[in-house]
């Protein structure tokens, strides 16, 4: 039996670098699982969760170091949600990370007159950008491509240029602002809104990168190759599983698509919010003093949507200060210094009272813009009638909020048709590492959006698959001696592939439109 060399560390101090004291903790992990990619294998009605990790830990032999409560636990004071987590993992080929993310928590476990253990819960990426405490305000919008979108998001939340892998995008987002009074978004709730405008696919990376795949990157290099054979009777270069399931392909049917196209109109500058503390309730500012105010469009359905274009306050106009509460004082407005920062439904308005002695109080504050409204979506749809009549009617609504061009929206709808009016096979494999050196290699390297080929025909399964494949999702477990085990969650590749017959998309230049392949937008 072949097994890897397994290497568990925390960066408790917080510095970015694995390798400080303690930080190694391979000799505590008593067993470790983990997770990621999409919570169903398909393209279309799975989305990526964000990964997650769960560590035993040996807390008996250590004297409690993984009780945060300990105050003689070296770690006294560092074990902190967000401080990174990695394992790594050598093999004859080299090391490799396998996985990597963030602290969320660590609970001890106490079993009277057992060995104390603690449970590592550790979390990915998309999981830590989920959280609440990532709610994002972002400026207006306009004439993006999806990738520079998803970009500017991670932007708003400081996420490093470094953690990422953005491809460009081929749908371009013509007006698109996040976060409202009354629909609060985390970053990560944005980002799906645009993975969903591209058809493509948001997850992350065993290295802790946040991954936008556009919707034609599988269409292309190395995703053209099979990694790997799985197979029930595996012949040189194949590797095999030691169980296959078959999703139920009638649950991924779907003969009627809708989606629409919503189109918006700009308004005339108007005023968008207005302070309401006025006369004796007027705000105060000392001398030398800012305050920060913020003016709030209050967003509904059908209007006031966004503001296209904030207006500078201008004093007078939009805004007055007086040295009395009632504004029958000395006119102070030429002492209001004024900065804004402009965002999609607010803008933060900073004033500061610069007069040298006299508290200034603010009379009039007004926020002025060019509000957006939303004109009626043009619908489109894709039928088939053959579906239909033999497996019923099946509807699917595609998400479409920032899609803004009916015949994107009609391409998008008949390619899902294409790939989702007939029974595609998904299927689940669980493949034990342990078997021998291309076993552990394979478990240890591939990842999600590898490409596969699955074969399943033999007397030993009879499922009649023989296809190409994408690995949607992992799971992995580690248990005591090193034994691995990982199941992959895989999706067909287009609606047929060169394996049995079947015909994947078509790439400029890889086979004739209509022949060999199918058309992709």
């Amino acid at each position: 039996m072949v097994s890897a060399t397994y290497k568990w560390e925390v960066d408790w101090n917080g510095n970015g670098v694995f390798g400080d004291a303690n930080e190694d903790i391979t000799n505590d992990v008593l067993r470790c699982e983990w997770q990621l990619g999409r919570d169903y294998a398909s393209m279309l009605t799975g989305r990526a969760r964000g990964g997650k990790m769960l560590i035993t830990l040996d807390n008996h032999t250590n004297d409690g170091k993984y009780s945060s409560f300990n105050t003689s636990s070296p770690l006294s004071g560092n074990i902190l949600p967000g401080r990174k987590v990695r394992l790594q993992a050598t093999d004859a080929s080299g090391t490799v990370t396998i996985w990597q993310g963030f602290l969320d928590r660590i609970n001890p476990q106490v079993a009277v007159g057992a060995a104390r253990t603690a449970l590592l819960e550790a979390i990915g990426p998309l999981a830590y950008l989920g959280q609440p405490w990532h709610e994002i305000f972002v400026p207006m919008s306009t004439n993006q491509l999806t990738g520079t979108l998803m970009g500017a998001l991670l932007d708003a939340v400081s996420w490093p240029a470094a953690d990422r892998d953005i491809d460009a995008g081929n749908t371009t987002i013509r007006r698109a602002t996040f976060g409202t009074r009354q629909q609060k978004l985390s970053v990560l709730e944005a980002m799906h809104r645009v993975e969903e405008a591209e058809n493509g696919f948001l997850h992350e990376s065993t290295d802790g990168k946040v991954i936008f795949e556009d919707r034609k990157r599988r269409l292309g290099g190395a995703y053209l190759t099979s990694q790997v054979t799985v197979s029930d009777s595996p012949g040189a270069g194949e590797i095999t599983y030691s169980g296959i399931a078959q999703g139920d392909p009638l649950k991924q049917i779907f003969n009627t698509f809708q989606s629409n196209a919503q189109r918006y109109a700009v308004g005339a500058v108007a005023v968008i919010w207005t302070l309401d503390e006025t006369g004796a309730d007027s705000p105060g500012l000392r001398v030398g003093e800012s305050r920060t105010f913020v003016a709030d469009m209050l967003v509904d359905e059908d209007s006031n949507v966004g503001v296209d274009t904030w207006t500078t306050p201008v004093a007078t106009t939009d805004y007055i200060a007086n040295s009395a509460a009632d504004g029958s004082g000395t006119d102070l407005t030429a002492s209001i210094g004024v900065a804004v920062t402009k965002l999609g439904t607010r803008m933060l308005i900073t004033l500061t009272n610069n007069h040298a002695s006299s508290i200034a109080y603010i009379t009039k504050l007004q926020g002025r813009g060019t509000p957006i409204s939303r004109r009626e979506p043009v619908w489109v749809y894709a039928e088939d009638s053959a579906s239909q009549s033999r497996y019923g009617r099946r509807v699917y609504s595609v998400p479409s909020e920032l899609v803004q061009n009916s015949q994107e929206a009609q391409d998008h709808v008949k390619a899902l048709l294409t790939l989702y009016k007939d029974p595609r096979p998904t299927v689940s494999l669980r493949i034990f590492a342990n078997r021998d050196a291309d076993h552990l290699s394979h478990v240890l390297r591939r990842r999600v959006s590898d490409r596969i080929t699955v074969k399943a025909t033999g007397s030993r399964t009879q499922l009649g698959i023989n296809r190409a494949f994408y690995i949607e999702a992992q799971r992995h477990l580690v248990l005591p001696g090193k034994l691995h085990e990982v199941t992959w969650e895989c999706s067909p590749i287009g609606t047929k592939d060169s394996i049995s017959g079947e015909t994947p998309w078509w790439v400029l230049g890889t086979g004739a439109l209509d022949d060999t392949t199918a058309l992709f937008y």
